[in-house]
């Protein structure tokens, strides 16, 4: 069962009074799992005449348009005319060509997904709450990473665009020269937008920053939702407890955090993943609480990339995960690189390499590649960080006078182990003979080895993770939902490695129950809702340490703003 295979695939018909579904599978649902006989039709587990089909051509064209549309925002709101209306329209083309029902472009057979209307509405809720826990808007309790966040979404309010400060202004000189925001902006490109637009009709400050707050919590809540919709195709829960089981496991999923916690002999705080020091792979919920604009279209992408059949895709997905974070970006495309040299290698032994060059070469890859690279390479790299100490990019041990090889190894095999070393381990039987395993292992193996500056900052560690924990989620809550008749047919060892894994995700599950913890006994304590942090109400303030971060100092040495910004 290769890991590059076609992901699930359920076909529902729509006149039949009993909704059936053809299953056809290769890698998260091995096929001995499910498979009735060629020709055959088994009933799903959602029968109701009220269902909704969850089609995945459907969901990746919606996943895409979220992506894109904040892309071509950036594009046109950033560059002269002559450079940003042609390349939003090369992102156009690219991302027409993956429109549902384009000519040439239906499969035979689709991968989807029936589930009741009610079941959907409760996704929809559960990725509401989700957001509203972790901050979105500001209607519950927001960690410190929201005084950047915060200032970021008020600057493309209350300036045009792109946001320049003037020289002097929040207490940077910049020797006279104006400088400007550059940062991974785009998931509040549209947030910001309606705070703009109810900015221009009442003239209002305070009723502009409620609109763009309220757009952000419905596009962030947006998002998840598409990612649980997403989540489901991929996994193919039957019956609707398994599907609401999925998107708990999901919110739950982390590494074994309080155990390292306790061996490291620390207090349980608020946030327990710091626990191996500079290294952290965050859980679900931390990325969604602390860095949402780097996580959810990486999400989105990466479970495409997953559902993908061929390459002819992957460029389009991994590059519209660039303008959101480099960082997850740099995950991603070690995947999709990874899955290509593995899809190249099958071309070469069955005689089809031309055919995948240009699967490789496809129309939608180059279009989205000229239209998305060029921008953002040039738009990150002007950011000051980029230029400074502390984004240099170096090997972790760089700098080090004294090194002692054997603590160094052991606590990098401990974090492994702890993070995700035993849930691979767990789930190692159903995968062994599938690619994705090995490379996502092999990668969280690696990212822990490196670090952005010498100061050694766990950023890269962090977030270029994010593609491959999601990866391992799936895998984990795919091993779940499939033996879950292990303890009617199962062997003893099957029925062992299913209550330990059950067992693993349990002591997982503390990270993000310490995370909504923490917010609950700051509202609490406060007695009313609403616990925004923001401190500063800019990016360009005096007291802001991490100003580096956000901005481009000598803009007149930045191609991007030389050339290309308006």
């Amino acid at each position: 069962m290769p890991g590059t295979g076609p992901m699930p695939a359920v076909l529902c018909g729509k006149n039949s009074r009993a909704m059936v579904c053809c299953i056809l599978t290769e890698g998260f649902l091995p096929a001995e799992d499910i498979a009735v006989g060629d020709g055959q039709m088994r009933e799903a587990s959602f029968s109701r005449k009220n269902s909704v089909r969850l089609s995945y051509a459907k969901l990746r064209f919606a996943a895409v348009l979220y992506a894109a549309v904040p892309v071509a925002v950036f594009l046109l709101g950033w560059l002269k005319p002559w450079w940003g209306v042609p390349a939003a329209a090369l992102l156009a083309a690219g991302v027409l060509c993956l429109r549902p029902g384009r000519k040439g472009s239906a499969a035979p057979q689709e991968k989807a997904l029936c589930v009741p209307a009610w079941v959907l509405a409760a996704m929809l809720a559960f990725a509401l709450i989700w957001c509203f826990w972790g901050g979105q808007g500001g209607y519950f309790y927001q960690n410190t990473d929201f005084a950047n966040r915060n200032g970021v979404l008020h600057d493309l309010v209350n300036y045009s665009w792109p946001v320049y400060y003037q020289s002097g202004s929040g207490g940077f000189g910049n020797h006279g020269e104006p400088f400007a925001l550059v940062y991974y902006i785009c998931h509040w490109l549209l947030p910001a937008l309606a705070g703009k637009a109810v900015l221009a009709v009442t003239g209002a400050a305070g009723a502009a920053w409620l609109a763009a707050n309220f757009a952000l919590f419905l596009w962030t809540s947006l998002g998840v939702f598409l990612v649980l919709c997403l989540l489901a195709v991929t996994l193919q829960p039957q019956g609707w407890l398994a599907v609401l089981l999925v998107c708990g496991g999901f919110m739950a999923f982390s590494g074994l955090d309080i155990v390292g916690t306790a061996w490291m002999h620390q207090d349980v705080g608020f946030h327990i993943e710091r626990w191996a020091g500079t290294n952290e792979y965050s859980s679900m919920t931390t990325c969604l609480f602390w860095v949402f604009n780097q996580t959810v279209v990486p999400w989105l992408m990466t479970l495409c990339v997953l559902n993908e059949k061929s390459v002819e895709n992957y460029a389009l997905l991994g590059l519209l995960a660039l303008p959101f974070g480099p960082l997850p970006f740099v995950g991603l495309a070690v995947m999709c690189l990874g899955l290509g040299a593995v899809r190249l290698v099958q071309s070469v032994r069955a005689g089809r390499l031309p055919a995948f060059w240009r699967e490789v070469f496809s129309r939608q890859n180059l279009l989205v590649l000229a239209a998305v690279l060029p921008v953002f390479y040039l738009y990150f790299s002007s950011n000051a960080a980029t230029t400074m100490e502390e984004g240099r990019f170096c090997f972790y041990l760089s700098g080090r006078q004294e090194v002692d090889a054997g603590k160094e190894l052991f606590d990098l095999v401990r974090f492994y182990m702890l993070e995700c070393g035993v849930y691979l381990a767990l789930i190692w039987h159903d995968h062994k003979k599938d690619v994705l395993f090995y490379l996502t292992a092999a990668s969280l193996m690696v990212y822990p080895l490196f670090r952005m500056g010498a100061a050694g900052t766990g950023d890269f560690t962090m977030r270029a993770s994010i593609p491959a924990l999601l990866v391992l989620a799936c895998m984990v809550l795919g091993y779940l939902v499939r033996r879950k008749s292990v303890f009617r047919t199962g062997k003893a060892w099957e029925k062992a490695l299913y209550i330990l894994l059950v067992a693993a995700l349990c002591v997982g599950a503390v990270t993000p129950l310490v995370e909504l913890w923490h917010g609950f006994i700051v509202v609490w304590n406060a007695g009313h809702f609403g616990i925004a942090y923001d401190p500063y109400g800019t990016v360009n303030h005096v007291e802001n340490v991490y100003i580096n971060n956000f901005v481009a100092w000598y803009l007149q040495d930045c191609p991007f703003f030389r050339f290309f910004a308006r």
